[in-house]
């Protein structure tokens, strides 16, 4: 990897994007339109690793909203205004925007939705039901956490009242509620999440592993390599992952302080410095 730019596609200022594979397997940019400045909005998807055309454009109802292939009318009162798209064909699945049915997030071709507190996840492709897990305080005010995304099969969901539960996508268990964000060290496969009272560890089934309730204020920005990487205000502190003490920290002082953001499996990583995003790439 070398950063090279393999493919590049013109569209209007702001246009979304969201990621998704095809029933195949093949990885898609699902790309958001204005054409020629109108109002409506249109979808195209592209092949992520070639830019070829698969389909589109089709017309949706609104801007890209996501999680996923997602678009949603501007101030929309039903349902049926939000829906998610097909990612073989790019046609609105009208089987999840009917009546009560509430569209929540698409992610890789299976489609989040809420209906009268039940949550469940539905495969665009064979348009079966994984999983449904039910909630009376979910009922119509559901979402998924706009400000979190922990990535590696986990969701974050929130009620009307702000209260969160990290959910396992595969399987729909509920790992964790209470919770403000999430992520997951593939490396020891331990949970990291931040909370009022501070950080804490659990494993893939919930269970405490530690708590470090002096990082009270911590932001979560990843986890990788069996560390945690946080911020306090000007402070960048890296928790080791194993015992939650804290292995370095990084006081603003007048440097510029580099905080990584997102890990991939080729080596690559997004790393956030004064306000702008890096793509650093392994040389080998």
């Amino acid at each position: 990897m070398d950063g090279e730019a393999l493919w590049t596609v013109q569209r209007a200022l702001g246009a979304g994007v969201a990621l998704t594979r095809t029933s195949q397997g093949d990885p898609l940019a699902v790309i958001a339109d204005t054409p020629d400045g109108a109002s409506e909005v249109t979808a195209t998807a592209y092949r992520l690793d070639t830019g070829d055309p698969v389909w589109g454009p089709v017309d949706v109802p609104g801007p890209l909203v996501g999680p996923g292939a997602v678009f949603s009318a501007a101030h929309a009162d039903d349902a049926g205004a939000t829906v998610a798209l097909s990612p073989d064909t790019g046609a609105a699945l009208t089987w999840v925007g009917d009546g009560s049915v509430r569209v929540l997030g698409e992610f890789e071709g299976e489609v989040l939705i809420e209906m009268q507190g039940r949550l469940a996840m539905r495969n665009v492709h064979d348009e079966t039901e994984r999983w449904s897990v039910t909630d009376p305080t979910w009922i119509g005010t559901v979402t998924v956490a706009a400000d979190s995304e922990p990535r590696d099969g986990l969701l974050i969901v929130e009620d009307g009242k702000g209260t969160r539960a990290l959910i396992r996508r595969e399987t729909g268990q509920v790992i964790a509620q209470g919770l403000i964000d999430a992520a997951i060290d593939p490396t020891t496969s331990t949970i990291v999440a931040t909370y009022s009272d501070g950080l804490r560890a659990i494993d893939l089934d919930g269970g405490p592993l530690w708590a470090n309730p002096t990082a009270d204020h911590a932001v979560l920005h990843s986890a990788r390599g069996a560390l945690v990487y946080t911020r306090d205000g000007a402070t960048m502190r890296v928790h080791n992952i194993v015992t939650g003490a804290v292995a370095v920290a990084y006081e603003d002082g007048g440097r510029v302080i580099a905080v990584p953001e997102r890990f991939f499996t080729t080596g690559a990583a997004v790393i956030a410095v004064d306000g702008a995003l890096l793509l650093a790439t392994s040389p080998y």
